[in-house]
């Protein structure tokens, strides 16, 4: 058995098959479409970056888990969750079902917030991390 990914062709690339749901179902060969049939692989890859930020803040000391923090990311949140609610609800966005453990209406899955939450706390260890390494730590 072969371990390559073989890429799509263009015409399966402009033409994927559309699920009930409104999401699209890519049709493409090859490796890729083996691991896409796991559920439950995405919210695990999410949760293992959550956990390596947390290993970061506790060598580091960044306080990631400070109430400054947790405000900023649940404002963040919240915004980006209403954008998310809106193109979700006029079909701008659609997740592949193979990858993810459910749906909340309009189609939202519950892995959103969780990626949400977890971009902003990198964005900000980050950002923590560059003002130590600079020698510029941040306020």
């Amino acid at each position: 058995m072969s371990t390559t990914f073989v890429p799509p062709d263009a015409a399966t690339m402009r033409n994927p098959q559309v699920q009930g749901n409104g999401a699209a179902k890519c049709t493409a060969p090859g490796r890729l479409r083996t691991l896409a049939a796991m559920p439950g692989l995405y919210l695990g890859a999410i949760l293992g970056s959550f956990a390596g930020v947390a290993l970061l803040d506790r060598r580091f000391q960044l306080g990631l888990w400070s109430r400054p923090t947790l405000v900023a990311v649940l404002v963040v949140e919240v915004a980006f969750l209403a954008f998310d609610l809106l193109g979700a609800t006029r079909g701008w966005f659609a997740s592949n079902t193979d990858w993810v453990v459910a749906y909340w209406p309009p189609g939202i899955p519950p892995e959103e917030p969780l990626l949400l939450a977890f971009i902003t706390v990198w964005a900000i260890a980050l950002y923590r991390l560059a003002g130590r390494w600079t020698g510029e730590e941040p306020s």
